[in-house]
Formats: structure tokens, C-alpha cells, sequence
């Protein structure tokens, strides 16, 4: 019942003060995740996400390079151009994780090391840790 009626505010009041609200939570949401343990993957590493492309040849097929792909151990094709790039084998965890871990693994539980896609002018490979970007392929 006594209750006030509180003004109204403008459009244009709202969108100049929208920025302030936008900081204010940002500068809290970082300061509260400066203090969290880096991400890691399943072998404990870091979770780098890396961006390696192959540049394909002039005259390159599409369909011979998936079938090459196809070759690799440990790739499982998920479409004509995409593949989970796997792990040789389930193992045991490699280093101790010390902080928070993401995994991605597969129904059959193996670990997902990273993703392979055929695209019009190269190959991209996208490792989740330097190690596995190092992994010599066969």
C-alpha cells in the first residue's frame, strides 16, 4: 500500500549505463578466476588448445586424403571430413592431475587427444596439450 512508484528511466540513460554493468561483472568474474588451477586433460598436461593446418597440395583429392587419414591408427572418421583423433589404447592416468580436468572420451572409452578436419585448402589438426601436438604420428 506504500508502496512509491519509482521513476522511469530512459532508453538512452539505460544503454549509456549499460557498459558500467558489463565491467562490474566482468572485473568480478575475473578476479574470481584468477584464483582456480589451470584446466588439464586426462594425462595431467595443460589444456592447450593448439591450431596446426596442413597446407594441401595443388590437385589434392578430398576423398584421397580421407582415405590416408583413414590409415592413421587412432583415427576414428565421425563424417567425410572429421575425425576424433584417439588414444592407442585405454590406459591408466599418465602425471597426477593437479587441478580441474576435461575429458573428452568416446562410448568405447578411449580418450579423445584431439580432432582432425578436412577442409577446402588444408588439413587442421587441434591437439588439447603440447604433448600431443609433439605425438609423432605413424
Amino acid at each position: 500500500m506504500n508502496a512509491k512508484k519509482l521513476p522511469v528511466i530512459k532508453d538512452e540513460d539505460l544503454q549509456a549505463a549499460a557498459s558500467m554493468f558489463t565491467f562490474s561483472w566482468l572485473f568480478d568474474t575475473l578476479e574470481r578466476t584468477m584464483d582456480m588451477p589451470p584446466l588439464q586433460n586426462a594425462d595431467g598436461d595443460d589444456l592447450v588448445f593448439h591450431d596446426v593446418r596442413f597446407p594441401l597440395a595443388s590437385g589434392a583429392r578430398q576423398k584421397d586424403i580421407a582415405a590416408r587419414v583413414n590409415t592413421i591408427p587412432g583415427m576414428s572418421q565421425e563424417n567425410a571430413k572429421f575425425w576424433n583423433w584417439l588414444e592407442d589404447k585405454q590406459k591408466s592416468k599418465g602425471k597426477k592431475n593437479t587441478g580441474l580436468s576435461l575429458d573428452t572420451t568416446m562410448d568405447s572409452g578411449l580418450l579423445v587427444l584431439g580432432n582432425v578436419e578436412l577442409k577446402v585448402r588444408f588439413l587442421h589438426l587441434a591437439p588439447n596439450s603440447a604433448r600431443a601436438q609433439t605425438k609423432e604420428w605413424p
